[in-house]
């Protein structure tokens, strides 16, 4: 009995103690604000310091952009779907896999392509010599250097990996 007084008498501190740190978390005025992160368009739009009609064009650069992109980005889901969803059951020829990988790095190429051109259409937008210097230096940044990224640098190929030696 005088075991069990004590883990009541525990368990009751314990309750009243965490309802004490809640009490006090809930009503703090030391909790941290939401920040929504802005978006590319805006950081390069206060980045390059642009005007009024600047940002316009790019609102609309910006929209056509996201909606070449999703239709391109839908298809290659689309044609991905089609693939794995051979995987089991049917039967897949090495056919099908060529035409819709093809198909897909197709559609991968002309994203790649889009993407380009929208940058150039943002370089097209800046009016001075110092935002294109400027907007230079964000790309730049932003693709970085291979190794930042993980990757070796050009002309580099790794070793290939240790295997154990075959058991006959």
């Amino acid at each position: 009995m005088k075991n069990n007084s004590i883990l009541y008498v525990l368990l009751v501190f314990l309750i009243i103690v965490n309802g004490f740190f809640i009490y006090n978390y809930v009503n703090s005025d030391k909790l941290p604000k939401f920040v929504e992160p802005k978006s590319h368009q805006k950081f390069i739009e206060e980045a390059l310091d642009f005007n009024e009609e600047q940002k316009q064009q790019m609102a609309a650069l910006e929209a056509s952009h996201r909606k070449e992109l999703k239709k391109l980005g839908d298809d290659v889901k689309f044609l991905k779907d089609q693939l794995f969803s051979k995987i089991s059951g049917e039967t897949l020829t090495a056919k099908e896999i060529d035409s819709l990988t093809d198909l897909i790095g197709k559609k991968e190429a002309v994203s790649n392509k889009k993407i380009l051109q929208y940058f150039k259409n943002i370089e097209a937008l800046c009016n001075t010599e110092e935002q294109r210097e400027i907007f230079k230096t964000i790309i730049k940044d932003a693709i970085g250097k291979p190794e930042r990224r993980g990757m070796p640098p050009p002309g580099h190929h790794p070793p290939p990996p240790n295997r154990a030696p075959a058991h006959h």
